[in-house]
């Protein structure tokens, strides 16, 4: 889950997440040149995406400009998030030139501008999958998703317990395609010893199981005396570590389902973390009640609406939601908590890291009462995420209202802002 959400929004996180080196890492390196291979050995580089900002003034003062690598080329018109277009197909080679038409533009636009890129150095380069997507990894310390790449200048041997999917050697360049079902201690040694990467185990969630109804108020609030957190993925060393009332610190064991049991006492702040390098942390405080209005229940989230918030379904198989991404995630007319995406059409049931999980809200429904007369009035405008301003936007442009070309005149010269009662009957998908 991400962070950097817009300042009007909620955060799902509680106020003691731990901000790892590896998160850091990755975070700052995602809106980055990057290599992208794929199961079948097809390699291509990934480009900057351009800020909302930058993508404005790119339209309102033709500040286009082109990138060219090899004999591809990238136009600065799809640089945008979410369409999947700024990629370029690219053969194997040790580096590569990159070319800017117009490149004052490019640098107008504060977009990063690069003369070359390495794909391989002295030592072998990891790709792991993020988001769907096998990158390299430009940083050192890092965690390892399940199957993964390595490309070297040199062949490798490697221990029993990395198992070779697929192989090849192109330009005289090895490209490996890997498979490692757990990170043990050989398979960090391996890599320490032949390659620059620190190996860390993978990332650790810990969650409040019970009770599902609390309120998040800087920590997490709620009203029942015991406590049930569950960490996922389990193991029997994970150990939950807290500072009691007393001012005693307490180790508490998972039992074999990876839960663990706390009575919290009233009034007292609970710091929970794992005896784990990359995890988050929770804190908790129980009260006397709960305000209504504040109540989230946690669970699961499912795209049909349906009420998976009952004991029975506890057992269905859980989709993780990792860093990178995150949901829609509504509570009756606020705000969305977390404004992302998921784009996957057979997901049955969401567990967002760290707490909760939630019914979310039908688009369709929401779009069909959009009250376009809004846009026109003289109101108050308000800033809004990229896809509610863009939902709107494509609303009216397939619209049959009269003087169309006004409303899309007025939304676009308040780019990113919709006035501020259409934005309030959006978020509650009325």
């Amino acid at each position: 889950m991400n962070k950097t959400s817009e300042s009007s929004d909620c955060f799902l996180y509680s106020s003691a997440d731990s901000d790892y080196s590896i998160l850091y890492y990755e975070s700052q390196y995602a809106n980055k040149v990057r290599f992208v291979i794929d199961e079948n050995f097809n390699l291509k580089i990934r480009f900057p995406i351009l800020s909302n900002k930058a993508h404005y003034q790119m339209h309102t003062h033709d500040y286009y400009f082109r990138i060219i690598v090899g004999s591809e080329e990238l136009f600065s018109s799809n640089l945008t998030k979410n369409n999947n277009e700024n990629y370029l197909p690219i053969k194997f080679l040790e580096e590569y030139d990159i070319f800017y038409e117009d490149i004052r533009h490019a640098r107008l636009l504060e977009y990063e501008v690069l003369n070359k890129i390495s794909l391989i150095s002295d030592r072998p380069v990891l790709f792991k999958k993020i988001s769907g997507e096998f990158v390299n990894i430009p940083y050192n310390k890092t965690n390892l998703s399940e199957e993964f790449f390595l490309i070297s200048k040199s062949k490798l041997t490697f221990v029993n317990a990395i198992i070779v999917k697929d192989y090849k050697c192109v330009n005289g360049i090895h490209i490996y395609y890997l498979y490692a079902h757990e990170i043990n201690e050989r398979i960090k040694t391996w890599f320490s010893v032949n390659t620059n990467y620190v190996i860390v185990p993978n990332r650790k969630w810990i969650d409040i199981f019970y009770p599902n109804s609390f309120m998040y108020d800087e920590k997490i609030l709620i009203n029942d005396r015991k406590l049930k957190i569950k960490v996922t993925p389990y193991n029997k060393k994970d150990m939950l570590t807290y500072l009691s009332p007393d001012n005693k610190q307490i180790q508490v064991p998972f039992n074999r389902n990876g839960t663990a049991e706390i009575y919290l006492d009233k009034g007292y702040i609970y710091n929970f973390s794992l005896n784990h390098e990359i995890a988050n942390e929770l804190t908790v405080q129980r009260v006397d009640e709960l305000n209504n209005e504040g109540f989230l229940y946690p669970t699961y989230l499912n795209d049909k609406l349906l009420d998976l918030n009952t004991p029975t379904n506890l057992k269905r198989k859980i989709f993780s939601v990792e860093s990178e991404k995150s949901v829609h995630v509504y509570r009756d007319d606020k705000a969305p908590l977390i404004v992302k995406q998921i784009e996957s059409n057979d997901i049955e049931a969401v567990h967002i890291p760290y707490i909760a999980t939630y019914k979310s809200k039908s688009k369709e429904k929401a779009d069909k009462q959009i009250n376009i007369s809004a846009i026109i009035r003289l109101t108050k405008w308000t800033t809004s995420t990229t896809e509610e301003f863009q939902r709107v936007l494509k609303y009216v442009k397939q619209s049959d209202v009269d003087n169309k070309n006004k409303y899309i005149n007025n939304l676009l010269s308040n780019y990113n802002k919709l006035p501020l009662n259409l934005l309030y009957e959006l978020r509650r998908g009325r």
